[in-house]
């Protein structure tokens, strides 16, 4: 998605450059071609450096372009591993806290059991649920 976002804003750019700023450089390349070789700008032979020069401007400005996709991708993968970290964490983390609730659970059914059998966990549990069931049937007996 980056990089598509930056290709449509560099197309956007070359589109400007070639056909509005290429031709004023083409002219005045010709012109300053002139003064520099002390000769008219001649297509056949002389095109392939001004091909060369007009390439190079367009390297020139299009490089900080390049360099913010680069510095972009870049940010955008080390946030990437910084989530799947974090993400891995948590779920340490997560992992440890349902080991410490199991572990605190065994502890404190272990010590009412040898208190008293029926305070157990299991046996609150059970009272719980027959608790649910005789609401549940004195429900049912009141609506016939």
């Amino acid at each position: 998605m980056v990089d598509s976002f930056i290709d449509q804003k560099k197309q956007n750019f070359e589109h400007f450059l070639f056909n509005r700023y290429g031709p004023v450089y083409v002219e005045n390349w010709k012109e300053a071609f002139q003064e520099v070789n002390g000769r008219p700008y001649d297509p056949e032979s002389d095109f392939p450096q001004l091909y060369n020069d007009l390439v190079a401007v367009y390297q020139a400005e299009s490089a900080p372009i390049e360099e913010m996709r680069t510095r972009l991708r870049e940010a955008i993968s080390d946030e990437y591993r910084n989530a799947i970290l974090a993400n891995q964490e948590i779920g340490r983390w997560m992992e440890s806290l349902e080991n410490l609730n199991a572990s605190q659970k065994n502890s404190l059914n272990e010590l009412l059991g040898q208190i008293d059998p029926d305070l157990s966990l299991e046996a609150i549990d059970e009272a719980v649920r027959n608790a649910e069931e005789s609401v549940k049937q004195r429900v049912s007996d009141l609506n016939g």
